[in-house]
């Protein structure tokens, strides 16, 4: 375990250190290495989904499709700012502006995600960008008064106008939220390589031990559990996992019961990557896998399991 760095000096230096810090560390892995990290869920207002942790965020911020989009939407707000107050502004300190609350929008949309990764990959759902929307368009807003008024001291409507300008900042990164999902991140070499390290082709050197998961081929043995999520299946491996569209029932019916364990209607657990039986002090029995996940178990299925593992075990 890495030693613990004190907090020392101004805040803004502290966490400028632990940026760049970040950043240095994300250099110095390769692009997709398996590491322990628990992925996030992110859902798009579009409804793609990803997976990532903070390092991934560092990779996106760097990517030049990522670098453009942002400039393309910098630009566009020079012009459609919804505060009264900036369209009357000469250009210079105008652009100044837009470039100062910009920054703080991207800042607020990573921030969260660069700190509060691990806390973010415990939750049981997927984390909607429209939180991190209405967080971002808040603290823009906070920004914009605090700039206008304290720094610039150009006469504003005041905190009047507080209301219509977070509604129109809202509409703008739900617009921008739409557009990087659907057209933007799909392009970006990050997303890309993900896709192609999680699909494995089926060749004739490879036989069956494979598995067909929305229109991908996947080996199996590398497959640590396989969870149904409304019309989804999340796929998830040692080092990541992958939403992808499929029927849970599709999938499941492609393999057999020496392959792994259907333990609840939700949920199939590759046998390989079982590390243990357990029961929880509420008395309820799950599964504990190699990568420290736990899978429930419904009762009706608890002898099955069990005798599975048993068999396993034993080699018999």
């Amino acid at each position: 375990m890495a030693p613990c760095h004190e907090r020392s000096g101004p805040w803004h230096e502290w966490l400028a250190r632990g940026l760049v810090e970040m950043a240095a560390e994300s250099e110095s892995r390769p692009r997709n290495a398996a590491v322990g990290d628990r992925a996030m869920r992110i859902i798009f207002l579009s409804g793609r989904r990803v997976s990532l942790v903070p390092r991934d965020v560092l990779a996106l911020l760097r990517e030049p499709a990522v670098v453009i989009f942002i400039a393309v939407a910098v630009f566009l707000s020079f012009y459609v700012n919804p505060h009264d107050d900036v369209r009357v502004m000469a250009p210079l300190p105008r652009a100044m502006f837009i470039l100062a609350t910009a920054a703080v929008t991207v800042l607020m949309l990573v921030l969260p995600l660069l700190l509060m990764g691990r806390f973010l990959a415990r939750l049981p759902m997927p984390l909607p960008s429209a939180v991190l929307i209405v967080f971002s368009a808040l603290m823009t807003e906070v920004f914009s008064q605090w700039l206008l008024r304290g720094l610039l001291h150009h006469p504003t409507g005041g905190w009047a106008t507080w209301g219509p300008t977070l509604l129109a900042n809202l509409v703008m990164l739900a617009i921008f939220d739409l557009m990087f999902s659907l057209f933007v991140l799909p392009t970006t070499g990050w997303y890309r390589d993900r896709a192609r390290s999680a699909a494995v082709p089926v060749t004739s050197a490879q036989p069956a031990a494979t598995v067909r998961i929305g229109g991908q081929a996947f080996a199996l043995r590398a497959i640590l559990s396989i969870e149904a999520e409304e019309h989804y299946v999340r796929v998830k491996f040692a080092d990541r996992s992958l939403m992808l569209r499929d029927r849970f029932s599709g999938v499941i019916g492609q393999l057999d019961a020496a392959q792994g364990l259907q333990t609840h209607r939700s949920y199939w657990v590759n046998i390989d990557h079982v590390d243990q039986l357990v029961t929880d002090r509420k008395g309820q029995t799950e599964l504990r896998l190699s990568n420290g996940d736990c899978i429930p178990i419904s009762r009706r299925r608890r002898k099955d399991c069990a005798a599975a593992l048993a068999r396993r075990d034993t080699g018999t």
